[in-house]
């Protein structure tokens, strides 16, 4: 009954596949970290968050047997790259989160970013295949003030996609403009949402002139959105959302 207890315990607070803490043992362990930072002013982390860059392609062509190998070499050579005071976790899928520790100098978190993406770039054999990886990073400081885990992991999460947006194997630090870019993104896609119904769309249509005779040969079709407070939108910024 004891070990029956102590496995549900376990389980509860482990990645069955890799064997790495879980989100719930991470958001707890985040929270812990970040109450701390708000009572010990000398008491400062980093939360890495970090995602691998082309797992679903390996996933798609090689099979989930081949994924799921990978996903635990990969979670080894990040665990190695990370001091043993340090904290990791896989939330779910190709993602996984670091607590560095106590930091003193900012440099620390540069070596570690360093460390686990050269162990990440180094090739790995899987079922005689030979897969090549990278991650994407981001990062982001208990000195920006935080109250709840979830803030700090939505911030370092919105840094990782800005990493994303540069390159494979990028990191990115989170900073406020990262935040209303987001914000104004999401409300921007909210009102996409009703702008048709509400009939905020209006077709433009451009004239296409020969150069050789001067005559009109075609028109091209040009749609703008009304936007209430942004005023005609091209299709550049909304097109993408």
């Amino acid at each position: 009954k004891i070990q029956a207890q102590k496995k549900l315990v376990y389980d509860a607070f482990h990645d069955s596949l890799t064997g790495l803490h879980n989100r719930a043992w991470f958001l707890e362990e985040l929270q812990k970290s970040i109450d701390k930072a708000n009572h010990y002013q000398d008491y400062v982390f980093a939360l890495l968050f970090l995602d691998l860059d082309g797992f679903k392609l390996i996933n798609d062509t090689l099979g989930h047997s081949v994924g799921d190998k990978f996903l635990m070499e990969v979670s080894q050579r990040i665990n190695d790259s990370i001091r043993f005071n340090d904290k990791l976790a896989r939330l779910g899928g190709d993602e996984f989160t670091i607590i560095i520790d106590d930091v003193k100098d900012l440099s620390v978190i540069s070596e570690i970013v360093d460390r686990i993406q050269t162990a990440l770039q180094q090739p790995l054999i899987l079922d005689a295949h030979e897969v090549f990886t990278s991650g994407s990073i981001g990062i982001t400081l208990s000195s920006v003030g935080y109250e709840t885990a979830e803030e700090m992991v939505r911030d370092a999460d919105l840094a990782m996609y800005r990493a994303k947006t540069q390159g494979k194997s990028r990191s990115a630090i989170f900073n406020k403009t990262m935040h209303k870019v987001a914000v104004k993104r999401l409300n921007l896609e909210n009102d996409l949402r009703k702008a048709l119904e509400k009939q905020q769309f209006e077709l433009f249509y451009q004239p296409i002139i020969s150069v050789e005779n001067q005559k009109i040969v075609g028109f091209e079709s040009l749609l703008r959105w009304h936007h209430p407070e942004e005023g005609f939108m091209s299709p550049l910024k909304f097109i993408p959302l």
